[in-house]
């Protein structure tokens, strides 16, 4: 992920044709991850826990809507609410091939 102001980091993904689960690793370290309270948390759900390397089977799940074929996936610290901390849009339309 990428700074995108204090507490605030970005990452650009492309999207499967239905659904993508993701946690977010820390340096790429399974073991330091952030991930959802709850199994396949949508955009704005889930408080975020973490980072340890616990919640093997804790994601959060992007629902591709069938148009969409790329997403940004945002990190905010800022949020008072720890179940807006991990939030996504998607930023690319067009036809999925698959």
């Amino acid at each position: 992920m990428a700074p995108d102001g204090p507490g605030i980091f970005k990452r650009s993904i492309l999207l499967d044709f239905q659904y993508t689960e993701f946690q977010i690793a820390l340096d790429a370290d399974r073991k330091n991850k952030f991930y959802p309270q709850v199994s396949e948390a949508d955009s704005g759900e889930g408080i975020i826990l973490g980072p340890d390397g616990e919640g093997e089977d804790l994601r959060w799940i992007l629902q591709n809507p069938g148009f969409a074929v790329a997403a940004e996936i945002i990190l905010d610290f800022n949020q008072e609410d720890r179940r807006r901390m991990v939030t996504w849009r998607f930023t690319e339309y067009g036809a999925i091939e698959g």
